[in-house]
């Protein structure tokens, strides 16, 4: 081999050691996606009492008191054994109107076996009193026979219980007008529910809820996916404004900016 070949071979093998080779990522899709609740988004949502779907968001109650709204998506979801999924979705609550100063209640997320039916108004933010249910709810009122935390909270709500099986106190000021995000992670292998919280589309590292449960024990495997919503004495306008579901677990969470998720249209 002439010297200019064995030279051009050792530099070929040292930048060969050095890079490494990336392997396509898997697409994977996404069981749900809507971008927004425009242009007949809202014909796939099944609403129960003041609820309404369309223009940009799904309103589940006015800023009017002695109100309970919820909507879900009417495509019933096959979550695998352990119970694993995944959920992105953003949401503004506003016009907050109260005599103690605030509003009230919040939104909820929901996973459920029946999606007909709302819950109760009030401090149940729409639904509480429904069993075979495992809700995550945004708080925006302290209720004190709840042990609910002295400031807008996060909870975890199992079998229609209005009192959180876990609670953590929110960084935001929930009912500001401001849009929120939520990651909602199920790891069905480890029997844990993550709930993380941002401003932002960026997605928080750490979760600001984990609680050990058992979804498919509460609410079997075959679920409906929505939000719900309730005033009371005090109020405020609930909208969501997007959502994403799917019906496994994706590590890291659903990020909508990637490009290796292929969203499926909507159903």
């Amino acid at each position: 081999m002439k010297t200019t070949d064995r030279l051009f071979s050792s530099l070929l093998a040292c930048f060969l050691a050095g890079v490494t080779i990336h392997t396509a990522v898997a697409e994977t899709s996404i069981t749900a996606a809507f971008s927004s609740f425009a242009d007949g988004n809202g014909s796939s949502f099944h609403t129960n009492g003041d609820a309404t779907v369309g223009g940009d968001a799904i309103r589940l109650t006015q800023a009017k008191n002695w109100l309970s709204g919820s909507a879900f998506h009417m495509m019933q979801k096959a979550l695998p054994v352990d119970g694993s999924f995944s959920a992105y979705f953003t949401f503004k609550m506003s016009n907050p109107s109260c005599v103690t100063g605030g509003g009230a209640d919040g939104i909820a997320f929901l996973v459920r076996s029946d999606p007909m039916s709302s819950g109760e108004q009030g401090h149940g933010i729409g639904y509480a009193g429904t069993a075979s249910s495992v809700a995550v709810e945004f708080d925006t009122f302290t209720n004190e026979g709840h042990a609910d935390p002295e400031y807008h909270h996060v909870g975890i709500n199992l079998h229609g219980n209005a009192k959180s099986a876990a609670v953590g106190k929110s960084p935001f000021v929930l009912n500001n007008g401001s849009t929120y995000h939520a990651w909602i992670d199920f790891d069905g292998k480890k029997k844990v529910l993550d709930v993380r919280l941002g401003d932002s589309s960026a997605r928080p590292s750490a979760a600001l809820i984990s609680h050990s449960l058992d979804v498919t024990a509460i609410t079997g495997t075959d679920v409906y996916v929505g939000f719900s919503g309730a005033t009371g004495n005090c109020n405020e306008q609930h909208e969501i404004k997007s959502l994403y579901f799917n019906n496994d677990l994706i590590d890291g969470g659903i990020d909508t900016s990637l490009d290796t998720y292929v969203m499926k249209p909507a159903n």
